[in-house]
């Protein structure tokens, strides 16, 4: 799963509920229910012609889907097969690192996957750059889930041990062959409890990588389901900080000279304000905790994945860099000309009547 750039404006009526592309299962009522908060479908199509980038292993298709989330941020998936025969956890972790690295480089139907995605975007009657919406990118935000069969899959359950030791084929796919999977080092990796099962079931995963043994594929997809969520929330963290510091750089270099242009500086920083609001609110807080699926199973991977990426810490910060841009609006938005000195105020004359006497 990656992030991508820029926002995609589809409109409401073009979007469908992540279910039509994900088996769900007993999930499907909860992403039906809370769809509006969920990113939704915009396209999912199998392609045969694709083409990993270097050092990855060759394979035979792939599912490829697109979704937006309701701030319109792009998030892509590319769910493919690797044969039986590859080399084990090696090949895997090979494939892992090539597609986080080297990702641009990935090909479908001889063209760039970006490029592909734009083209299919236009054939979808959405509008792309020649009408003011710039080619799409890869965003900086990677998860990658591995889901092995056969006899890697009794492999890893086979080595896998109740407590903190992980095993080396675990290391090596987690960290994507980065590390010596012998050094006995496992960098942080988390085993949650709820979810690994001594011999049926088997959970790990860092920051980017996630391995999942054992699980019926509706929970997979869910897993991969709060994985999404997970990914989109700290890739919006990274746009709001961006965003943020881009305002107040608007407000230091701004030019004002009249009351026209501190109202003009005040509009363009309320829209920012606003937006960036609307961002922690709907791209990072609406991810933050498990009400959306409030499944166990899902609970404790999200809150998992959730704890791995610091994504609370980061959503505090972020909210205090917003507060900071709050602070500049609203001293902008203070008067800049005293007010009008009110008129002094004095005795009143004394009136002299006829029968007063002067001393």
């Amino acid at each position: 799963m990656y992030n991508l750039t820029p926002q995609v404006h589809v409109p409401d009526d073009m979007l469908r509920p992540l279910s039509e592309a994900l088996g769900l299962g007993r999930f499907t009522a909860h992403v039906e229910a809370a769809e509006l908060l969920l990113p939704r479908l915009v396209l999912h199509e199998r392609v045969v012609d694709i083409t990993l980038p270097a050092n990855a292993v060759r394979v035979d298709g792939a599912a490829i889907t697109l979704a937006v989330t309701p701030r319109r941020d792009p998030l892509l998936c590319v769910d493919v097969e690797i044969a039986d025969d590859a080399d084990g956890a090696d090949a895997i972790a090979e494939t892992l690192y090539a597609t986080w690295q080297n990702r641009a480089a990935t090909r479908v139907d001889g063209v760039p996957l970006t490029e592909w995605l734009d083209a299919r975007l236009r054939a979808y009657g959405i509008p792309d750059g020649s009408a003011g919406r710039p080619p799409l990118e890869f965003g900086r935000n990677v998860h990658q889930s591995v889901f092995p069969g056969a006899a890697l899959a009794r492999g890893l359950l086979a080595e896998h041990v109740p407590g903190d030791a992980v095993g080396q084929d675990v290391v090596t796919i987690v960290l994507r062959g980065t590390l010596d999977s012998h050094t006995g080092a496992t960098l942080g990796i988390r085993r949650p409890e709820t979810l690994n099962n001594t011999g049926q079931t088997m959970v790990a995963h860092g920051r980017g990588v996630s391995v999942i043994v054992g699980y019926a594929p509706p929970v997979e997809n869910a897993f991969g389901l709060a994985a999404a969520g997970i990914l989109t929330a700290v890739a919006a963290v990274h746009r709001i900080r961006r965003q943020a510091f881009e305002a107040l750089e608007l407000d230091r270099a701004a030019a004002v000279e009249t009351t026209d242009d501190a109202r003009a500086l005040v509009g363009q920083l309320s829209r920012r304000l606003n937006d960036l609001q609307l961002d922690l609110s709907f791209s990072v807080e609406a991810y933050a905790d498990t009400i959306l699926i409030p499944e166990l199973l899902v609970e404790s991977f999200h809150a998992s994945l959730r704890d791995v990426s610091s994504l609370a810490d980061a959503l505090a910060n972020t909210s205090r860099i917003v507060e900071r841009v709050n602070a500049v609006l609203a001293t902008r938005s203070r008067p800049t000309h005293p007010a009008p000195a009110a008129p002094p105020v004095t005795a009143p004359r004394p009136v002299m009547r006829r029968n007063d006497t002067v001393p």
